[in-house]
């Protein structure tokens, strides 16, 4: 009796995480006294707990649940492994994966400081979020905005307040301060390992793009800049991790781009000659993109242009977590 209610709670467990069942024969291996279950996961993601198996009696091992992450850019992964028990044989397969964030941003031409503000943040619960704002106009003034607004949203995100809560909570101060007289777009990308998403929140009318493989998904809902009123609410996506998945944001100044010559860029072409090479990083889609927008406005940004690009990818490396920064100084 007591195997049978531990084999039921089992199957429950594996059944939640895709788990395919596989008859034991005998002789039975890994096996004590019949009526326990004797289980094991070497190398596992099950939350980064460790899960007792219910029922199973005190002989009865827990089965051991280890989360390896690489710098807050990477999921929970799980190798190929069994679990043995006097009924069957759970075999799970979970993926190594890694997220890869690459950012490409210049200022407006002739204009020394960048309206666009763009941080990265550690969450409480696991995980990173990349906070990108462009304040009205170009300049100065601007930059201001855009860090007010950054501060505001990464100091909640750090304290754990939800992204959404935290977009309008930042558009109310913003509404306050100015009395809706200037404005700021807001783009927030997390890496929510509490959840196992990808949670996008967005208040910028610009679009952003989904892609998997060369399949190119522009999310171009209705959205509000912050700072317009007080019922101001972003736009939320939720992603599931998975590998080949590619995210790209960005600032008005690629919307703009080549509209002064009557040539705007075509942005979904653009991202699509990128996804024809093979496994693209996200800093080569960063990149082409900016260089586009900036050809198209030959050589002179006519806005401050921020491109953020996030890639999932499978992963063969360490656990190691790994940031680069480049940052051009013209003394």
């Amino acid at each position: 009796m007591e195997a049978a209610v531990a084999s039921s709670r089992i199957q429950a467990v594996y059944a939640r995480k895709g788990c395919q069942r596989q008859p034991l024969k005998p002789p039975y291996p890994y096996l004590g006294i019949h009526t326990h279950i004797w289980a094991y996961i070497l190398g596992g993601v099950l939350r980064g707990k460790s899960c007792a198996v219910p029922g199973a009696g005190s002989k009865s091992p827990d089965m051991v649940c280890m989360n390896t992450r690489l710098f807050g850019w990477v999921t929970d992964t799980w190798h190929d492994e069994k679990i043995a028990m006097s009924h069957g044989e759970i075999r799970c397969k979970i993926h190594l994966m890694e997220i890869q964030i690459a950012v490409a941003k210049i200022n407006k031409y002739a204009v020394s400081e960048s309206g666009d503000t763009l941080e990265v943040v550690e969450r409480p619960t696991g995980g990173l979020s990349v906070v990108l704002a462009d304040g009205q106009t170009s300049g100065r003034g601007a930059k201001a905005v855009s860090m007010m607004v950054v501060r505001k949203v990464i100091g909640l995100i750090a304290e754990g307040v939800r992204d959404g809560a935290a977009a309008r909570a930042a558009s109310d101060a913003l509404f306050a301060d100015k009395a809706g007289k200037v404005t700021c777009t807001l783009n927030i990308a997390s890496v929510d390992m509490h959840s196992k998403t990808i949670v996008l929140a967005r208040n910028n009318p610009a679009p952003m793009y989904i892609c998997r493989g060369e399949d190119i998904d522009a999310h171009n809902e209705e959205s509000v800049s912050l700072g317009t009123s007080r019922n101001v609410r972003p736009v939320i996506t939720e992603l599931e991790i998975q590998a080949g998945l590619m995210i790209v944001i960005f600032s008005d100044g690629i919307s703009h781009a080549g509209e002064r010559r009557g040539q705007p860029m075509d942005i979904r072409q653009t991202i699509l000659s990128v996804l024809e090479y093979q496994d693209p990083s996200p800093q080569l889609l960063a990149d082409t993109l900016l260089a586009e927008a900036i050809r198209l406005d030959d050589n002179r940004p006519a806005d401050d242009i921020s491109v953020l690009a996030l890639k999932v990818s499978p992963r063969g490396g360490d656990d190691v977590r790994r940031m680069s920064v480049r940052l051009p100084i013209n003394a």
